[in-house]
């Protein structure tokens, strides 16, 4: 099955990184995606949206877009971030300057 990661990704975080590696698991295929997340799924065939979820705040923003993703005809799985990554945001990161190193396994 092929999925979607869509995000603004600015920057990118260690937080998205591990999405990532976590989504690829998960999936055959994933696309790292900034753009029209509904019409580049419908374009490209891709039945699934990957979103992380940091917290509660994340979710209720993220349940709007799925649920409005769904009604074009795309579905939305949430992985939740690790404990150690919920507090890095990309907002966070912008402010400090500098991307945090990601954390050893």
């Amino acid at each position: 099955m092929r999925a979607v990661y869509p995000g603004s990704f600015a920057p990118l975080t260690p937080g998205h990184l591990n999405v990532v590696d976590r989504a690829r698991a998960l999936f055959d295929h994933l696309v790292v995606l900034v753009g029209l997340t509904s019409t580049y799924c419908r374009r490209h065939e891709i039945a699934v949206i990957v979103r992380g979820l940091r917290n509660t705040t994340d979710l209720r923003a993220e349940y709007k877009l799925a649920a409005m993703n769904e009604s074009l005809g795309v579905a939305t799985v949430f992985l939740p971030a690790r404990p150690d990554l919920a507090a890095v945001s990309s907002t966070a990161v912008r402010a400090l300057g500098t991307l945090p190193s990601p954390p050893r396994s």
